[in-house]
């Protein structure tokens, strides 16, 4: 009950946010931000920018950078939004699909979205780990895909463990996306 307690306060905590983000709704980048910022634990909130309170943000910036997303601190310092990089997985369809279904780490609101649906994670490392266990809260079944021989050369033992005690997720060794597709 505690976990999910916190987990819902994480979501729908209101009040004070540290960083406002204005940026297209479906925007690759945006998403990033916000999976960043959200996985970090930062009071943040999002708004669209041909939403009101977005045209509204953006108005009060003196010198509006030509770029979104952008980032307005608490106390009206404007952050540009460059950094961030996910090894990705170099697929043309896959990438069209980022923020709208793949995603490159999991926030709490991506994870909630997929309950009772079967998903994939890509990946062997810790990351790839942590987001299968998490993810397995919510999902129907969680499929990690491996490209390797195990998960031991590049995952902690204790994620290793947690996930095979977890019936809701499977380890597909000698796997590799090679396509993707979506709508």
């Amino acid at each position: 009950m505690t976990s999910f307690l916190e987990e819902w306060a994480q979501v729908h905590r209101p009040g004070f946010q540290l960083v406002r983000i204005v940026g297209e709704q479906w925007s690759p980048r945006s998403h990033e931000i916000r999976d960043c910022l959200d996985r970090g634990g930062i009071a943040s909130g999002f708004y669209d920018v041909n939403s009101e309170e977005g045209r509204k943000l953006l108005g009060a910036i003196p010198e509006p950078p030509g770029d979104l997303p952008v980032c307005i601190l608490y106390d009206a310092r404007v952050l540009v939004a460059a950094g961030v990089d996910y090894r990705r997985l170099g697929l043309e369809r896959v990438d069209r699909l980022v923020g709208a279904g793949v995603f490159y780490g999991t926030a709490p609101s991506e994870a909630q979205a997929m309950r009772g649906k079967l998903v994939y994670v890509a990946g062997a490392g810790n990351s790839a780990g942590q987001a299968a266990v998490h993810l397995a809260k919510y999902a129907r079944q969680v499929a990690i895909l491996v490209r390797g021989e195990s998960l031991r050369d590049d995952m902690s033992d204790y994620l290793i463990q947690e996930i095979e005690t977890k019936g809701s997720i499977s380890v597909r060794l000698h796997a590799e996306v090679v396509d993707g597709k979506g709508g």
